[in-house]
């Protein structure tokens, strides 16, 4: 992504976020301007709201649903129901494979962060 917003690189996670988000052209430049002017912060929380709306948005109809989809691809699978990037490094932490269980734990918070989840299932 282009940093049009001018957000500073140490901001990588902010950066990640609005990235997943915001992958084609179109996207980016709605997104630029909707948080044109905004500081960091305020961008944070701008893709906080965002992303709790696409989770809303993007969620499971039912556990069998998210099961089938994690036995396909348990990336994509995540990355939908936490509406984040989940890299093989993200993956590797979550010491759990059973997708009934994941299912069961993330409807009780939807809007927890991956890295938060994981700790779980520690």
């Amino acid at each position: 992504m282009k940093n049009t917003l001018d957000i500073k690189k140490k901001s990588i996670g902010l950066i990640t976020i609005a990235s997943f988000f915001f992958q084609d052209y179109r996207n980016n430049e709605d997104f630029v301007r909707q948080c044109s002017g905004m500081n960091g912060k305020q961008i944070s929380n701008w893709l906080m709201k965002y992303r709790a709306q696409k989770i809303s948005e993007t969620r499971y109809r039912s556990q069998e649903e998210f099961v089938e989809a994690y036995k396909i691809n348990p990336s994509m699978a995540l990355e939908r129901l936490f509406q984040e990037r989940i890299n093989g490094d993200k993956f590797s932490k979550l010491n759990c494979i059973d997708p009934i269980a994941i299912y069961t734990y993330h409807i009780k918070d939807p809007n927890v962060k991956f890295n938060s989840f994981t700790g779980y299932f520690l």
